[in-house]
């Protein structure tokens, strides 16, 4: 089968867009089909089994979603593929709408950048979200990566029925982050360690587990807190654990790739992963790979990966005295039990299993089972 992965991104920083890109493409490539990635960004080397083309630099700051239709265009004229898969519907997906129309061959369209969520500012952009909607509306299949994107989709589609939503959640490479790890040169704190792995913004919990923490400072005896990850927060969320009088506790580490992220995970007593909102459920499978239970929040992407009481625990949003009180019982838990029915988990999401399933729904689609677009909106 010949197949075209339209992305918004594709590195060189492994985004969850990124890895789920690589991710099936590998996958896809290994049992024999021809693969090609056309992504939006500046080109850059990478060693991949299968071809990587980048779209041109777009005019302005802002690159529209109709805009994204002549580059696929021309690519389709030159490789024919028989089934696209976009990745969200902005800047991607409503360009590949009209192309897939165009050349009368199935369109599958997923979320995984967080563009439907409820904190998306595409929501408040007017004629933009009227073609996301369309693009999602309009699709041969709409992929959902997890229960609460599954949610969010359903409620774009005004009578429930026509939109073709089909849930195939996001994977993880559980070989890799079994794998044992080196510990990263320029880590040597050797007490026991939290991980709370989350965006340094406003909404990506981490403040929250810095409060949190600090009510728990005389329960948690030499245990310290390592923070993965990074943002435009980062400052004032250093600010904040020098008020909380934490200095000697936290550790900011960054994003963290490769070994150093899996070292990390594979040997902190639990993570805790609890943004205000939150689609992709990429970093709690990660922690599940790597053996170590997860706290997570809840409403959200979590649904299937955080088992309360078996893997973890569940706890609200913004809620940091809840997050604080979920600490306090996590350390009345097995965590060595907890972790290995975290990794069992884990096994059920294998990007080999995921992909297994892409290839299904694009095969229904080839043959017909689902292919009536609807009429674009203009």
């Amino acid at each position: 089968m010949r197949i075209c992965l339209y992305s918004p991104s594709f590195g060189p920083r492994p985004t969850g867009t990124h890895i789920t890109v690589d991710a099936l493409a590998r996958q896809f490539t290994q049992r024999g089909h021809l693969v090609s990635v056309l992504a939006l960004g500046d080109p850059h080397t990478m060693k991949n089994p299968f071809a990587v083309n980048w779209l041109p630099t777009p005019f302005g700051s802002q690159w529209f979603p109709e805009r994204s239709a002549g580059p696929l265009r021309e690519f389709q004229q030159v490789n024919e593929f028989e089934v696209i898969c976009a990745i969200d519907a902005h800047p991607t997906g409503y360009g590949a709408l009209k192309v897939a129309e165009e050349f009368e061959i199935p369109l599958v369209l997923a979320s995984m950048h967080g563009d439907v969520l409820n904190a998306s500012p595409l929501r408040g952009r007017g004629h933009l979200w009227k073609r996301v909607i369309a693009a999602y509306r309009n699709a041969d299949a709409v992929v959902a990566i997890s229960p609460y994107m599954h949610q969010l989709l359903e409620s774009l589609d005004e009578d429930r029925e026509a939109m073709n939503l089909v849930s195939i959640h996001n994977g993880v490479d559980t070989e890799s982050f079994s794998r044992p790890a080196t510990r990263p040169d320029n880590f040597d704190d050797p007490r026991p360690f939290l991980l709370c792995v989350g965006d340094l913004t406003d909404d990506g919990g981490v403040s929250d587990t810095l409060t949190a923490m600090s009510k728990m400072r005389d329960r948690l005896g030499d245990t310290t807190l390592v923070v993965l990850g990074d943002g435009p927060r980062g400052a004032a969320l250093r600010k904040l654990t020098h008020q909380l009088r934490l200095d000697d506790r936290v550790h900011f580490v960054g994003a963290r790739t490769g070994d150093a992220r899996r070292w990390f995970m594979q040997r902190c007593r639990y993570a805790m992963i609890v943004p205000y909102e939150q689609g992709n459920p990429m970093a709690a499978l990660q922690v599940a790979a790597a053996g170590r239970p997860v706290v997570c929040t809840s409403p959200s992407a979590f649904d299937d990966i955080c088992r309360g009481g078996v893997n973890g625990l569940r706890v609200p949003a913004a809620s940091p005295n809840t997050l604080a009180d979920a600490m306090a019982r996590m350390q009345r838990f097995d965590l060595e039990t907890m972790g290995l029915n975290s990794f069992e988990l884990a096994q059920d999401y294998d990007w080999s299993d995921v992909a297994s399933r892409y290839l299904e729904l694009f095969e229904l689609l080839r043959a017909g089972a689902r292919h009536d677009h609807k009429k674009v909106v203009a």
